[in-house]
């Protein structure tokens, strides 16, 4: 049985699937099997897929019906046959030691139950990947959620986890933003500690093709406000202590605010009227559930949300809806 799995949700990634799986086959660590899961690909990554899971036999693939990378993820994650276990994006790719640094450094750190490392973009100029030593972290939730140094970021990928610690943690499916978020804190609020690795040794691609990169619609909003609300159930599930639960409690009514003021903003003006009163009226419903606590926001964005609040969500100058 392989070591790591390593799972690839991939949907109409054509473009650069193939340097994806290049990157992996370059690896300097060989004991690995690809677990390529095409959701629905209409752009010929199937046949991307075929030619290299006959060339290397640690590359399996899976299809499905369109069903959001959520999906994708999930079955990866029946599929799975290591230890360990890696998620990498379809557009992007990893350093020749991406997995024998992060292994090693879980090796070496067993309590640990992750590593991660540095991240560079295809835009920034590639930087040298040799490495000091590795270094481990207590609480990684609250490292994440307070934003210590080196940043810890809630995403699946350029992370290495032990198979045990995802033990009955999925991705939620239904929500094909932000989902990587809802997973990693449920993983990061199980783990004791976590190793972190000094080097970029993982590259994101931005791709204009990625779900966040694509045009704004009132599907996206909808989802980004579902990932909200788990954001906020998941808090109450799982308070902190102190600074770190304020924290987390600013950083889910932000990420309400920006999500349905700041994001519509940007939308067509034609449109976006129309999404907001739609939007304040659901944002003031889950204030009334004490999901979206306002009281959070800093004082400007507090004063802004109560503007559009007696604006669209049919409120008289008493705050009491008409």
């Amino acid at each position: 049985m392989p070591e790591i799995s390593v799972i690839i949700p991939v949907y109409n990634a054509k473009r650069w699937l193939s340097s994806c799986l290049d990157s992996l086959l370059a690896q300097t660590f060989q004991d690995w099997e690809a677990i390529c899961v095409d959701d629905g690909s209409t752009d010929g990554c199937g046949e991307i897929l075929t030619e290299y899971a006959a060339q290397d036999e640690r590359i399996r693939v899976f299809r499905q019906q369109n069903a959001g990378p959520s999906s994708a993820r999930n079955h990866g994650l029946r599929e799975v046959r290591g230890e360990y276990i890696a998620f990498v994006d379809a557009d992007d790719e990893v350093d020749p030691q991406y997995l024998e640094l992060m292994l090693g450094s879980l090796k070496r750190y067993p309590q640990a139950g992750l590593a991660w490392c540095e991240v560079w973009r295809d835009d920034e100029k590639n930087i040298c990947t040799e490495s000091t030593a590795a270094v481990c972290y207590p609480n990684p939730l609250e490292h994440c959620v307070l934003h210590r140094k080196p940043r810890l970021s809630a995403v699946a990928w350029s992370l290495l986890f032990e198979r045990r610690v995802l033990r009955n943690i999925l991705f939620p499916e239904g929500i094909d933003y932000s989902e990587d978020i809802l997973f990693a804190y449920r993983v990061f609020s199980t783990v004791g500690e976590a190793v972190y690795v000094p080097s970029p040794l993982y590259m994101y691609r931005k791709s204009e093709s990625s779900l966040t990169n694509r045009s704004l619609t009132i599907h996206r909003i909808d989802h980004e406000v579902a990932c909200c609300v788990q954001m906020a159930l998941f808090s109450s599930e799982h308070p902190l202590t102190g600074k770190a639960q304020k924290k987390l409690e600013q950083t889910i009514a932000l990420r309400f605010f920006r999500t349905i003021i700041k994001l519509i903003r940007r939308a067509d003006p034609n449109d976006s009227k129309g999404w907001l009163v739609r939007q304040i009226r659901r944002l003031y419903e889950l204030e009334l559930q004490h999901i979206f606590v306002p009281t959070a926001l800093p004082i400007k964005y507090r004063f802004l949300y109560w503007i559009y609040k007696r604006r669209y969500a049919g409120l008289n100058s008493q705050g009491i809806r008409k």
